[in-house]
């Protein structure tokens, strides 16, 4: 009967532990559905949609729930789901506003209405209790090719002594190219290693005779001086805490900072894709693309003409004109393509999962604030086309 008594206390605990994660399930791919449905199905144009994926991720939501609610938000079913707002009272006269996502407008208030009597409160009327509150904001989940440039610019602008080439910041091959214009602007060198953050490390011991200010990479690994030599996820926290702390005492934010640093310095884009090729097959695969594409490289992407080929396995860089020259490199199963636009495209198999990735970054300039959004917009879709003619 112990036993007995044992395994069924596991199945009543499993069965709301279920009951709960389901819950939680429901409205995450309700918020995903909308988010993709109000503003597209980009995750780098729509942080509302980006932070709800995020969200369903966190709660171990499976990937093709997160993809079919994607596809449902920006599909003709997106037009039945309706967005209302809801006021009422609580226990002990507490104002309640409630924003919610339904297909069933009639089914959704009469299960509110008897949520509110259930628990002691009342349904109000749309407008009774919406004036006193505030829509603050919405998160916006920076990537580390941003972090990497805000923490960075803040330091250069901050740095004790007077700047040269004496001094120098570190990033990779597949990181943001902004890095290295960041490093002009202040008359600093950008110094850029292979993917993997040792190698932005092994810079210190490499170049005694240079002061090193900080370093970063596309996947948030930030370091600050030389005392810790690898990812700082401490002192990058407690400098990004400084830095909002200041943009806000300015009457600004990290955000907005960091929109300033794409005015001064042109509006940098980046993405990622990786494509999963499993077993044997998917390894054959992968050597095989890589091989196609350092023997029969394009000669232009998405109508524009590739004037450099990086190819670090060989250590040369081939040139438009059929130039070549030595690429200062350790050899590594990477190749590179410049763009004539200053695009560049990234490519190569990951070391720990059966991927091939693909790093995209293009850029234009930035007038001013006010044209973030549609100017960062138009670089996601000029991204699309660079995938798009790769044929990924």
């Amino acid at each position: 009967m112990a036993g007995h008594s044992k395994w069924a206390n596991i199945k009543h605990r499993k069965a709301a532990q279920d009951k709960k994660r389901a819950k939680v399930w429901t409205r995450i791919i309700k918020e995903i559905t909308m988010a993709a449905r109000d503003n597209g199905p980009d995750l780098d144009s729509n942080p509302a949609l980006r932070l709800a994926v995020l969200n369903g991720k966190g709660a171990n939501l499976a990937k093709d729930t997160i993809d079919r609610a994607i596809k449902k938000g920006s599909g003709a079913e997106a037009a039945n789901l309706q967005r209302h707002t809801y006021e009422g009272y609580g226990p002990h006269g507490i104002a309640i506003f409630l924003d919610t996502t339904t297909e069933n407008i009639n089914r959704t208030v009469a299960n509110i209405r008897s949520i509110f009597s259930k628990n002691n409160g009342s349904l109000g009327t749309n407008g009774s209790l919406s004036f006193i509150f505030d829509t603050k904001g919405v998160f916006e989940i920076l990537n580390g090719n941003q972090t990497m440039l805000v923490l960075t610019r803040y330091l250069l602008e901050q740095y004790p002594e007077t700047l040269s080439q004496k001094h120098f910041i570190g990033s990779t091959v597949v990181s943001s190219p902004i890095m290295s214009v960041l490093a002009s602007h202040f008359g600093v060198e950008c110094k850029l290693g292979l993917t993997g953050f040792k190698w932005i490390a092994k810079m210190i011991e490499d170049y005694p005779n240079q002061t090193f200010i900080a370093g970063g990479e596309e996947s948030y690994g930030y370091m600050v001086g030389d005392q810790v030599r690898d990812k700082d996820a401490i002192t990058s926290a407690l400098l990004a805490a400084e830095i909002a702390a200041i943009q806000k005492s300015k009457g600004s934010s990290f955000y907005e900072y960091l929109i300033d640093s794409y005015i001064q310095h042109g509006l940098y884009h980046e993405e990622l894709i990786s494509l999963t090729k499993k077993g044997k097959a998917g390894f054959e695969e992968i050597q095989q693309m890589m091989h196609a594409y350092r023997t029969n490289p394009p000669k232009s992407i998405a109508g524009i003409a590739v004037e450099q080929v990086d190819h670090f396995d060989s250590q040369i860089s081939r040139f438009a004109d059929g130039t070549e020259r030595s690429l200062a490199f350790p050899k590594s199963n990477v190749l590179r393509f410049i763009l004539s636009d200053g695009s560049q495209i990234a490519i190569r198999p990951s070391g720990t999962e059966p991927k091939i990735k693909f790093y995209f970054s293009v850029n234009t300039k930035l007038k001013n604030a006010a044209a973030f959004d549609a100017t960062k917009k138009k670089l996601a879709d000029q991204c699309r086309k660079l995938t798009q003619s790769l044929g990924i």
